[in-house]
């Protein structure tokens, strides 16, 4: 993998020297990846010798995806905290609830009482 940077489209220099690198460490696969774009004649080159070409496009397209995987983590983590909370609400709301009822049982007796 060979990342260049700049403004200038990457030429077809960049893509003879992955290529060559490719062979010389043995790599399964060659890649260029830029801020900027390509020429016609490195993309050309490299779709002749099987190099892979990011250009800004593609980074930014990744970046997006990225961001928007992120975004699904965060929402669904907010989600599981959400029901998370309202599970022991609904849990609290069945204590109170049985207090409620208790108190209720104690106060009638208690009038009752009073009353005789």
């Amino acid at each position: 993998m060979q990342a260049k940077g700049g403004e200038s489209p990457i030429g077809i220099r960049a893509i003879q020297e992955i290529y060559t690198a490719k062979d010389l460490y043995e790599a399964q696969e060659a890649w260029v990846i830029t801020n900027s774009y390509f020429t016609k004649s490195a993309e050309e080159a490299a779709r002749k010798l099987n190099v892979k070409l990011f250009n800004k496009l593609h980074l930014m397209r990744i970046i997006n995806q990225v961001s928007g995987y992120n975004a699904i983590l965060k929402i669904k983590k907010e989600l599981y905290l959400v029901e998370e909370t309202l599970e022991k609400l609904r849990t609290r709301e069945q204590e109170l609830l049985k207090e409620k009822k208790a108190l209720e049982e104690r106060l009638s007796e208690i009038e009752k009482k009073i009353k005789n």
